[in-house]
């Protein structure tokens, strides 16, 4: 849940409605309509504002002088998505984009957003984008330029030129493998009690119920 929103959420008491809520999706109106424990059901009207055409027009216009600022060598692409991004994902990173995938920065082009996808066919490696718009994961009209750091022709997996990709591969299986294996063991020797409303969910582990 969005903070904001779950903040407003968790201090609400059955059937009530909150005020006005703001969160990165727009602005909510709540309302509780149970609780059980920590876990809380609830619906919301949300609306989204939607960005003027001077606004779009703003974005668009401080995004190409920043690309221009990059091509000229006066920052780097780095240096201007921590300081300009509002992308607080990858900011930070340098406005690295990581594949939630595969944890790495390298993507297939069925795994990109489609607009995403359009402008990185016409690039070449190390070109700075013009700007475009997009819809983001939160479903908000946003504005992006975009880097091309490289591009690899489709081949078969190996160690030079996909190590860090099979290195996360064999991690990921071996934590999942321990992980499955200290679960069996709790379960072993661990009185478990399943309350009957969740004696037919889909467990990810089984063997709780005896």
């Amino acid at each position: 849940l969005d903070p904001a929103y779950a903040s407003a959420a968790f201090n609400l008491k059955e059937d009530r409605v909150s005020n006005v809520v703001k969160s990165e999706y727009g602005y909510h109106i709540i309302q509780m309509i149970g609780r059980r424990g920590e876990q809380i059901n609830t619906r919301h009207i949300l609306l989204k504002p939607k960005p003027s055409p001077e606004a779009r027009e703003k974005a668009a216009s401080s995004l190409d002088s920043l690309a221009t600022l990059i091509r000229k060598g006066k920052i780097t692409f780095e240096t201007a998505a921590l300081h300009y991004s509002a992308d607080k994902d990858s900011r930070n990173g340098g406005g690295l984009a990581i594949n939630p995938y595969t944890s790495s920065s390298k993507w297939k082009k069925e795994e990109l957003d489609p607009d995403v996808s359009k402008v990185l066919a016409g690039m070449k490696e190390n070109e700075i984008s013009d700007p475009f718009s997009s819809i983001d994961d939160r479903q908000r009209l946003v504005f992006k330029i975009i880097k091309l750091l490289s591009r690899t022709k489709e081949h078969k997996a190996n160690l030079q030129q996909d190590y860090q990709f099979l290195h996360d591969l064999y991690l990921q299986k071996k934590q999942e493998d321990a992980i499955n294996k200290w679960v069996s063991e709790q379960q072993a020797k661990t009185y478990i009690h399943i309350d009957e409303t969740y004696q037919n969910c889909n467990f990810k582990f089984k063997n709780w119920i005896k």
